[in-house]
This record gives structure tokens, sequence and C-alpha cells, in this order.
């Protein structure tokens, strides 16, 4: 395409460019169309620096949950049905503890 676009041009002796007006047009649309896709490509570099902070803030958080978590993990690689008897324990006193204890009416009086 670009040796195309360099055999349109003919120089003149003073050393002016000249082309046919068929050629005038190719290169004035090919003009345009790299006007627009300049346009495009800034629009995607932002769209694409944009993605990246977004996905810094993910990498992050997985990071940090990853450590949170580490200790956890380890533990139920080693002792998977220990871990699950553990964690139900402890869900089990904690549904407990939150349930609200609503007094009979006996126990109301008394």
């Amino acid at each position: 395409m670009f040796s195309e676009i360099e055999n349109m041009v003919k120089r003149s002796i003073g050393g002016k460019v000249q082309l046919s007006p068929e050629d005038w047009e190719t290169v004035s649309e090919l003009a345009k169309k790299g006007v627009v896709a300049d346009s495009s490509i800034s629009d995607l570099e932002r769209k694409l620096a944009d993605a990246k902070r977004g996905s810094d803030i993910y990498k992050r958080r997985w990071e940090t949950l990853s450590a949170q978590t580490k200790d956890y993990v380890q533990a139920k690689q080693q002792a998977p049905e220990q871990m699950r008897s553990a964690l139900a324990t402890v869900m089990r006193e904690t549904k407990e503890r939150q349930t609200p204890v609503i007094p009979t009416k006996a126990e109301q009086f008394t």
C-alpha cells in the first residue's frame, strides 16, 4: 500500500508534487481514515489504561485475600475433614449466638 502511494506522486522540475484527480481522491480518503483511526486508537489506549488500573485493583484484592486465607487453605489441604468439622462448629455457634431468644409467655411473667 505504501509503495502504491509513493508511485502516485509525480514530481515537477521545481520539486512540486502532482497527483491525478483519482490519486488525490485515494490519498485524501486514506488520510481521512488515518485521522479516524488515530482517534479510535487514542480511545482504545485510554480504555486499556483504565482496564489495567481496574485489574490492578482486583489483583491487589486477590493478593490480600490470598494472604489472609493462606493458613486456612493450607490446613484444609492437610486435614480437610477436621477443617470441615471445625468450620461447621464455628458457624453453628455463631448462628446460635445471633439468634434472638424470645421468651415464652410463662417466662414473661416470672
